[in-house]
């Protein structure tokens, strides 16, 4: 990262996203463990799966698909859940697969309801924000196969031994119920989706978290006069001192393989998660966020710690 420079007032800022080196085919599971999620007035954070994010393995977005397994913005009640597709995916409850998620919208693709995707809201609060953390963090488990794709929320009292004692492979048929799930009935999955990396993500207002009306329906005060989201608060760090990522491991686990981002290459990828390191930058406050890193390059570890630092 570059030597800071003085952007106008109002003008977009680049910011830092953490991406894998590798792009997961069809028939991998990703398992997320984290002890604290950004959250707060403006923060708008992601772990995302797509291939178009960044300089990936290929084709515009969203031909290649992409899955929200956590996103959330400012203070919200609870986790999102979303697909987002090209037209012809939806969501449809398939009575052999329940989940206890609420449906918000059906329709997958990005030019219907303002490109919120097809949309999985998670009833437990500690899937989110504050109460995440103080409920010690907790699990997140998604499945990408033919046969639909998952995603299993777990808070960390009631983390399953499926989970908590997987090692070289997970089993997710011993996971229960679902949190959310997208069924082949509604969306051929290989048809709309391709390997897909991993990506972290931290914006600052924008879109949906930035506007006055989000503000105010997830726990912000309501913006008046000429102040804006920016104004109010991005100008000042102290509201960021809850904009971190402290997680302790990411886990893939692949029945097929893994697609080199860069050199678009298929090789075969052990599921596994090494050693963490600790996210470092020039401010104190940022020293106890962690970030496993054994997807991600130890380059991109320290742009976090950047990041989160703000």
């Amino acid at each position: 990262m570059g030597v800071a420079a003085t952007v106008e007032y109002n003008s977009k800022r680049n910011s830092v996203r953490l991406t894998s080196n590798d792009a997961y085919e069809i028939g991998s599971v990703w398992v997320m463990d984290a002890l604290h999620v950004p959250y707060g007035c403006s923060v708008w954070p992601a772990f995302v799966f797509s291939n178009s994010w960044s300089t990936g393995v290929g084709a515009t977005w969203p031909a290649t698909g992409e899955i929200d397994t956590f996103e959330g913005v400012n203070n919200q009640a609870g986790n999102q859940m979303a697909l987002h597709t090209n037209d012809g995916c939806t969501l449809v409850k398939d009575s052999s697969a329940p989940f206890t998620g609420a449906v918000n919208y059906t329709d997958c693709y990005v030019e219907a309801n303002d490109n919120s995707g097809c949309t999985v809201i998670d009833g437990n609060s500690t899937s989110y924000g504050e109460a995440f953390a103080t409920a010690g963090g907790g699990v997140w488990v998604t499945e990408f196969a033919t046969t639909g794709i998952s995603i299993w929320f777990f808070s960390r009292a009631n983390i399953p031994t499926a989970v908590s004692s997987a090692n070289a492979s997970i089993d997710t048929t011993k996971l229960g119920e679902r949190t959310a799930f997208w069924s082949p009935n509604g969306c051929d999955i290989s048809t709309y989706f391709k390997p897909q990396e991993l990506v972290l993500d931290i914006t600052l207002c924008g879109d949906w978290a930035g506007q006055a009306s989000t503000l105010t329906s997830t726990g912000c005060p309501a913006l008046t006069g000429t102040s804006t989201c920016y104004t109010t608060y991005v100008l000042d760090s102290n509201n960021y001192d809850t904009a971190y990522f402290e997680i302790q491991y990411i886990k893939v686990y692949s029945t097929s393989s893994a697609t080199n981002a860069a050199a678009v290459s298929a090789t075969a990828t052990p599921a596994s998660s090494t050693s963490k390191s600790s996210a470092t930058s020039s401010s104190a406050s940022a020293s106890n966020k962690r970030l496993s890193h054994s997807l991600w390059n130890v380059a991109a570890v320290a742009m976090l710690g950047i990041l989160v630092a703000l």
